[in-house]
């Protein structure tokens, strides 16, 4: 508590954020939410002050888990949606390994909270099975695109989409609203193309867009009356299998966590 008021009284706005930020988790973990819940909302409104594109992530987490907690399950969903969305506009031209892992691993604690929420808060197979699909997606695209190919240019086509792509980017963190930031992502998926090796600008110009996880339903039809699709997701303490067949789609809980197994698939 001394360093969260030192710290903000002398201006040090990200030491404040980062002690607000350990109190926040002392608070929740003594069952204090609402004092948590306080200090949490200031570091994330902190963290957008600061424009912290890097740790914004992480603090729209805590936020997230904290009003799940109180049950605000609904407010909690739409911070998860907005920390995955910040994370996917970031890894677009992130070019060092060790920073490209860390995002990953905060990426990966956002969407177990976000699929936790919708398997259980929820109870919604459809989604949870959008989130599955949104992050496997997310780590495929990254995959494929490669190693910090968009840094390799220096023409100034290249210097100015790298410019838009900051703006986009800082746009991210003050847009609040889920279809405010999805025109910017579609629109940061435009601009990354001109980054990308051997693009073809005439083929750039009529692009659609950037692909999205097919709909559950479409994904259904496509399965035989025979078949069942399975989507493993491990957590800390309990882990889940989503099930999906031609007709239906359910949720099957695992009482044991990562320590007690070893692979997933689908």
């Amino acid at each position: 508590m001394e360093a969260t008021n030192v710290s903000q009284s002398k201006g040090f706005h990200h030491v404040f954020a980062w002690s607000s930020f350990g109190l926040a988790k002392t608070y929740r973990d003594s069952g204090n939410l609402d004092g948590a819940e306080l200090l949490s909302s200031r570091t994330v409104a902190a963290m957008r002050d600061l424009e912290d594109r890097y740790h914004l992530p992480e603090h729209l987490a805590l936020f997230a888990d904290l009003l799940a907690r109180k049950g605000q399950f609904e407010r909690a969903d739409e911070l998860c949606s907005e920390a995955a969305d910040v994370i996917d506009g970031l890894l677009v031209n992130v070019n060092q390994r060790q920073l490209k892992g860390s995002l990953i691993a905060t990426v990966s604690e956002v969407y177990l909270g976000h699929f936790e929420l919708a398997a259980t808060k929820f109870s919604s197979p459809a989604r949870a099975y959008q989130v599955i699909e949104q992050a496997r997606g997310r780590s495929l695209a990254d995959t494929l695109r490669g190693e910090s190919e968009s840094l390799a240019a220096g023409n100034e086509t290249s210097l100015d989409a790298q410019r838009e792509i900051n703006r986009i980017q800082l746009a991210l963190l003050h847009e609040t609203n889920r279809e405010g930031r999805q025109s910017l992502l579609d629109e940061l998926f435009r601009v990354e193309q001109f980054l990308a090796p051997g693009r073809n600008i005439a083929l750039l110009n009529s692009a659609s867009g950037r692909l999205k996880p097919i709909p559950l339903a479409t994904l259904q039809e496509s399965i035989g009356r025979n078949e069942v699709l399975l989507e493993y997701v491990l957590g800390e303490t309990q882990s889940y299998c989503v099930r999906i067949t031609r007709r239906a789609s359910s949720i099957v809980v695992l009482p044991r966590g990562q320590e007690g197994h070893r692979g997933s698939g689908g």
